[in-house]
């Protein structure tokens, strides 16, 4: 198999794009104990990494404030933003600080589901060499931003739900009930302030 100079070779007389290749293949050929998934995972990240500034691989999602409980923003979390700063600056808890810290929670266990389904699709769809070639082109290329865009169509939530709530519930972690912890915090809020319980059921929606 190529060593390092054979490597550096080609790299010298057909450039990095060459390099990416021969590395490909030569990984696919070699590290038996690679599994694609693996490749797949470090093709995502690679491309997490090499994001522009203030870009993500994820869909901005803003606090939807008790909505989603079945309560009116204004009677369960009033001046709820205002709440936030109040906590920020005094370094004491607000109510509203709670539901924040519980919603970042929810999404980042959403946000890691659907960086998972992104990967398994990669995995799914591409070979050992594929993901290892474009993985090199991101890292190491001048052609790294056509690369990248290969992998960004995969971020489409047209092709990949982005939000799965038939996953496997887990309760020690929360996965696949993080609705149903959020708004029993919220109905703690509710009934702390004399509002009436909203009737929320998650479970018809499945």
């Amino acid at each position: 198999m190529f060593g390092v100079f054979s490597l550096l070779t080609i790299g010298a007389v057909a450039g990095p794009v060459a390099i990416a290749v021969i590395s490909a293949w030569v990984n696919a050929e070699d590290e038996l104990g690679v599994t694609k998934t693996s490749e797949a995972s470090r093709l995502v990240a690679a491309y997490r990494q090499r994001l522009p500034r203030h870009r993500l691989f994820l869909s901005i999602i803003p606090p939807e404030d008790g909505t989603e409980c079945g309560y009116e923003v204004d009677d369960v979390f009033p001046d709820g933003f205002g709440r936030l700063v109040e906590a920020v600056r005094s370094q004491r808890f607000t109510e509203y600080a709670g539901y924040y810290a519980l919603d970042r929670w929810r999404n980042k266990n959403r946000d890691e589901e659907w960086i998972a389904a992104i990967t398994t699709s990669i995995d799914e769809q591409m070979s050992d060499f594929e993901a290892g070639f474009l993985r090199r082109c991101i890292e190491a290329t001048l052609f790294s931003d056509i690369c990248m865009k290969q992998v960004a169509a995969y971020g489409d939530s047209g092709k990949i739900p982005r939000f799965d709530h038939t996953r496997p519930i887990s309760p020690f972690s929360g996965t696949g009930i993080e609705d149903q912890i959020v708004c029993t915090y919220v109905d703690g809020v509710a009934v702390r302030n004399g509002i009436s319980l909203s009737d929320w059921n998650f479970e018809k929606k499945r």
